[in-house]
């Protein structure tokens, strides 16, 4: 019985001072709901079904926000935000999505700390991918992809926007697959890293079914490492299936 415990004691410790090196969100919405990673806001206005996230708002009252925290440290060399957004219409100024990542707290409509990606919102066929970046409510600079790329229907684009030695850089693919074209890059935003992702959909009474999102990826790479690890400075036998550890650190 003593060994086991030492055994086990072991593994705790080592996972104590190797965690943390990476840190990934995924949800493919395989699972058909919102709960694994748990999304919050307006989720009586969104479904899952055919694995993917879909708006489904039969009160056609605009707008819907869903959000979901995704951990990420700031002391990452490399972050990276994906996710496929399709819009089944041409997007216009009252019809467009925006995802919104913000550091601290969901966005509740607005960036203070963060990236603003907007998917259309214009009139005519001029809709564009842009991201802007926010800083204690001051903006620092925007990213845009090419003019009227989102400009017809269906919209299109998985995105990808990546913070790697101090740059941000958007990708993006407009069919929707992997194959990513750089659409610009900016600097002097490298402490940025937010932490909660969410989506805001705007729509017409038409359009109420027509949005739909998949594939949330969300990385952090190259965190630094505890190498310490905790140190155990007492040990009480509570019962003859339970040991009261005390560390120096807490977990």
């Amino acid at each position: 019985m003593k060994s086991k415990v030492l055994i086990l004691l072991a593994l705790f410790l080592s996972v104590l001072c190797t965690c943390g090196r990476a840190q990934t969100t995924l949800d493919d919405f395989s699972d058909g709901d919102l709960l694994n990673p748990e999304w919050l806001g307006d989720t009586g206005k969104f479904t899952v079904s055919e694995g993917r996230l879909r708006l489904l708002d039969e009160a056609r009252e605009d707008p819907a926000q869903l959000y979901v925290r995704t951990p990420v440290s700031a002391e990452a060399d490399t972050l990276v935000y994906s996710f496929l957004v399709e819009m089944d219409f041409a997007p216009s100024a009252s019809n467009f999505t925006t995802i919104r990542l913000t550091e601290g707290a969901p966005a509740n409509g607005s960036v203070t700390s963060g990236v603003e990606l907007k998917f259309g919102g214009v009139s005519g066929d001029q809709d564009v991918l842009s991201a802007t970046f926010f800083t204690d409510g001051t903006e620092l600079g925007q990213i845009e992809g090419t003019t009227g790329t989102l400009g017809s229907s269906p919209a299109i684009v998985r995105f990808r926007l990546r913070r790697e030695m101090g740059i941000w850089s958007l990708d993006a693919d407009y069919s929707g697959g992997t194959d990513y074209l750089l659409q610009g890059s900016l600097g002097a935003t490298n402490t940025l890293a937010p932490d909660f992702f969410e989506i805001d959909c705007r729509y017409t009474s038409t359009r109420f079914d027509k949005f739909s999102f998949d594939d949330l990826s969300v990385s952090a790479a190259g965190i630094p490492v505890d190498e310490t690890a905790p140190e155990l400075t007492s040990a009480t036998v509570v019962s003859a299936t339970e040991i009261d550890l005390v560390f120096s650190e807490p977990p």
